[in-house]
């Protein structure tokens, strides 16, 4: 993953309450 991919993720999933949340719409989009 490179910077630019990891700011989209803090940014975009930053109102995602829990970090498992989080982690399962991660996979969802970037797998």
């Amino acid at each position: 993953m490179n910077e630019l991919q990891t700011n989209y993720y803090q940014c975009y999933y930053s109102k995602l309450d829990s970090k498992e949340e989080k982690e399962e719409k991660w996979r969802e989009e970037f797998e």
